[in-house]
C-alpha cells in the first residue's frame, strides 16, 4: 500500500519588530511558541532575510491556517514582534517569484 506523504505549503510572513532579530533568535521564539500553542510538528524556516524582514516557513497543508494564527503574536527577548502574512505558496519557486513581483 503506498504511503501518503503530507502536501507542503510555503508561507512567507513580513516581520516586524523594534529591534533587530537574529535569525536564531527567531528560531527559538518561533519553536517554543508553536510547540507550545498548536499540535502542529512539522514546520521548517526555511530563509530569513532581515533587510527586508521576510520569513518564508514550510509546514503541511492542514497545518497552513493553525500557523498562521499561532504566529500572529509572538515575542522575542521581550519585544512584541508584528507578523504578517503575505503568499502561500505550494512550491518555493513560485512564491520566491511572486514575492520578488510584490517587494519590486
Amino acid at each position: 500500500m503506498p504511503v501518503r506523504t503530507e502536501k507542503k505549503r510555503y508561507i512567507a510572513f513580513d516581520v516586524r519588530a523594534s529591534e533587530d532579530i537574529s535569525k536564531d533568535e527567531l528560531k527559538d521564539s518561533l519553536q517554543k511558541t508553536v510547540r507550545s500553542y498548536s499540535p502542529i510538528q512539522n514546520f521548517k524556516i526555511i530563509s530569513y532575510n532581515r533587510l527586508k524582514n521576510i520569513l518564508i516557513i514550510r509546514c503541511g497543508h492542514r497545518d497552513v491556517e493553525t500557523l498562521k494564527k499561532t504566529l500572529n503574536d509572538i515575542e522575542i527577548n521581550e519585544l512584541h514582534v508584528q507578523n504578517k502574512v503575505l503568499l502561500v505558496s505550494g512550491t518555493l519557486k513560485i512564491l520566491r517569484k511572486k514575492l520578488g513581483f510584490l517587494l519590486s
